[in-house]
Order: C-alpha cells, then structure tokens, then sequence
C-alpha cells in the first residue's frame, strides 16, 4: 500500500511541474553592438504590361505566331535567376487554357527592376485554327523554380486575338 501511495505523489508532483511551467514569450531585444536585422523578402515576379505586337496565322507554317512584348517586375528583395515564360491560350467559347508548346527563356531580375522583352510564341501544338479567336496570356516561373513571396501572382493579363488582327 506504501508504494502505491508513493506512486501516486510522485505521479501528482510530475502533473504538478509541468503545469506550472512558464510559457515562453519571444521577446524583441536590440542587437550587441547597435547591429540592426534586415529582413530581405523573397523573390515576387509578376508581368506587369504585356502588349501585342504582331498575331498572324502563317499558311507555310500552319501555325500562329504571336509577337508580344513583356515587362515583368520582381516586387521581392532578392535577384532571381533566370525563368521559363510559358505562353497558354483559351479559344473563344471555352473556359479551358491550353499550353501552345513553346516557352522562352526571362532573364535574372534584380529587387525592384523591370524588364521589357520581346517574344515570339509559335503556336507549335496547332491548337488555333486560322479562322479562331482566343485570347493569350503568358505565365512567368509556371512551374514554381523560384521561391516567391506571392505564387499566386505570376500571370499576365489577357490579350483578346481574332483572325482579323
């Protein structure tokens, strides 16, 4: 009976501690040496203009081929390295974008620059038919390669195409 008594005071003592132990508050204290902390954000690419330059089906090709110019920015606190462009489109009627199989290389952009290119995107899936509409727009790092602040960010706005352009 003793040791089972002893038991369960120890088992209570243990309950007891634990309980009573503090929580632990983090606290903001200044650095040694009047030091400062920076905090640099992550990488934040997002196209901010992306223009029409030229959209034309091309009967020797048998495709269309879209000249646009770019501009994509990084919002973020770091350079980035160099990323795919990935042009998709969405014929008129449907609600369904579709990849039109060429991509291009968008150089590094450091924090808080912009960068114009221009582009031509063939469209290698023949996905568009001579007489269609659609509308295109363009995704930058569509496969997630850079970590960003903000993924959900990365595609541009997009562009109204009919046979007539």
């Amino acid at each position: 009976m003793k040791t089972l008594i002893i038991f369960f005071i120890a088992v209570i003592m243990v309950v007891t501690v634990d309980a009573q132990t503090p929580q632990l508050k983090p606290t903001l204290k200044p650095l040694p040496g009047n030091k400062t902390l920076t905090v640099v954000l992550p990488a934040d690419l997002t196209i901010t203009n992306i223009t029409l330059s030229r959209a034309m089906f091309s009967a020797d090709l048998k495709q269309w081929l879209i000249k646009v110019f770019v501009t994509v920015k990084n919002n973020g606190g770091v350079i980035t390295p160099q990323t795919f462009i990935k042009p998709v489109i969405q014929k008129t009627g449907s609600t369904e974008w579709k990849y039109i199989g060429s991509t291009d290389l968008f150089p590094a952009v450091k924090p808080g620059e912009s960068i114009t290119r221009e582009y031509t995107f063939p469209d290698k899936q023949k996905i568009i038919s001579p007489r269609d509409s659609f509308s295109f727009k363009l995704i930058i790092d569509s496969d997630n390669t850079i970590k960003e602040g903000n993924e959900n960010n990365n595609e541009s706005s997009a562009i109204l195409i009919s046979s007539s352009n």
